[in-house]
């Protein structure tokens, strides 16, 4: 994976506006949760301000998927670096993969963000926070992508608004209901 990690935060997302719209927290700051790159297990920490350099730029071109390994269904577009931690408006495509993405938001299937990101080694360290060895992140070198994920790993990282009209279309999008109709099928 080339130095990167992902990390992902637990919310209740839904969509605004047009209803691609995801906003949502990526990173809560200074808020410990127990994290596993494939070493085993130890307690991690984002410190306040610690992606400021990673969303100067281009950050709004960052690809939006549905999880880690699925389909790229969006873009960053609007970042926010607050005392919280870091907040994006994410856009969602106007294709069947970003419907499907929409669809699973508001069903409540994918209800958490997560952050593919490269740490800054040099600017993370071991820390002792509330009586516990943490490894904070006081910098992040860059980040890969976002995801749109089922089982996230900070609690504080999750989806707050999908913005939607009245007009948007109900049910699952065609790709979904064929496969949860053939499911029903074979289970006869």
């Amino acid at each position: 994976m080339d130095g990167m990690l992902i990390r992902s935060v637990d919310q209740d997302l839904q969509l605004s506006g047009d209803g691609r719209t995801v906003k949502g927290i990526l990173a809560p700051y200074n808020e410990i949760a127990e994290v596993n790159d494939g070493f085993g297990p130890y307690l991690e920490m984002y410190k306040p301000g610690c992606f400021e350099r990673c969303i100067r730029g281009n950050a709004q071109y960052l690809r939006v998927q549905l999880e880690h390994d699925g389909h790229w269904v969006g873009r960053g577009d609007v970042w926010r670096d607050g005392p919280a931690g870091l907040a994006a408006d994410l856009r969602l495509d106007d294709t069947e993969a970003g419907r499907e993405a929409a669809y699973k938001i508001r069903d409540k299937q994918t209800p958490g963000l997560s952050l593919m990101f490269q740490p800054s080694h040099t600017h993370s360290k071991e820390e002792r926070v509330q009586g516990k060895t943490v490894m904070v992140r006081h910098r992040v070198k860059a980040l890969r992508h976002v995801a749109i994920c089922q089982e996230p790993c900070y609690a504080g990282a999750q989806i707050e608004v999908v913005r939607s009209q009245l007009s948007l279309p109900t049910g699952p999008p065609p790709r979904l209901a064929y496969w949860q109709e053939w499911t029903e099928r074979v289970k006869r």
